[in-house]
């Protein structure tokens, strides 16, 4: 049996609202009113700030991944700003910097690493889907936006990207949920936005899953009971359907505007 030990803490700035940790438990880091820190899990000791709070908001959300041949982290504040660093030569360095449109509280983000894709949802009502690319020319990182997605009456609380229900599309569709007692669940195109179908799942969903063997999104919720309701998502487009563990589904594919652009972000000086 693995046991657990106590190994040391590290304090930081600030109050901590999340924390995420590297894909290879080497690096833990922490957001807050003090901005983002980053702790080397193997040294205990906190590498080179990324960022401070300052005027751009303290760090709501955080996610690790791989982009552009790099190791990154993305941190995303309260005021709408999203900063991109990569691991290069030991340490963490800044790579870009913009302020999304509409900007709001940024309460998640997620990476589709295959497409070098990045979705945030914010506090306003949004989830805003960009690509990160290099400028072949001055080698500078930019994110361009594919679509910017108002869902109306929901506070965007978590994303999951999950592989798309149609032939050859390698762009990941987008799951999202908020706060509401409902349940409600959004299935977006992953392409341009467009609402795919909204689901009930009967009580406050609290985090979302995906199937390791398939393309089945699975919430977790708690509430009044214990269920783990779940649905599966059919090949070819078709609505999902809930299965023998899943209760109160409904499908609703109405209001499926999506709005494109493919304006560049504003970068952010520092």
């Amino acid at each position: 049996m693995r046991s657990y030990s106590y190994k040391g803490s590290i304090r930081v700035p600030g109050n901590i609202v999340i924390l995420e940790c590297s894909d290879n438990g080497r690096f833990l880091a922490s957001g807050g009113s003090g901005g983002t820190h980053i702790l080397n899990t193997k040294a205990m000791n906190l590498v080179d700030v990324p960022r401070g709070a300052g005027n751009r908001g303290s760090t709501t959300a955080l996610c690790f991944g791989r982009q552009l041949g790099f190791e990154v982290l993305y941190s995303g504040t309260s005021e709408g700003y999203v900063f991109v660093w990569r691991f290069h030569h030991e340490a963490w360095q800044e790579r870009h910097s913009f302020r999304i449109q509409n900007p709001a509280e940024i309460r998640h983000i997620a990476l589709d690493a295959g497409q070098n894709r990045f979705v945030v949802c914010t506090r306003n009502e949004r989830v805003l889907s960009y690509t990160l690319n290099q400028n072949p020319n001055t080698g500078m990182w930019i994110s361009t936006i594919n679509f910017s997605k108002h869902l109306p009456n929901l506070s965007p609380n978590r994303l999951l990207l999950i592989p798309s229900t149609l032939p050859n599309i390698l762009t990941q569709d987008v799951s999202v949920f908020g706060f509401h007692n409902n349940g409600h669940v959004y299935d977006l195109n992953g392409t341009t936005g467009e609402i795919k179908g909204k689901w009930c799942a009967g009580c406050h969903v609290c985090v979302l899953i995906v199937s390791p063997c398939s393309s089945h999104s699975v919430p977790f919720q708690f509430g009044r009971s214990s269920r783990y309701p779940q649905w599966d998502v059919v090949r070819g487009g078709s609505p999902p359907r809930a299965n023998s563990s899943g209760s109160g589904f409904q499908g609703d594919s109405s209001d499926a505007e999506g709005s494109r652009s493919a304006d560049e972000s504003t970068p952010v000086s520092r």
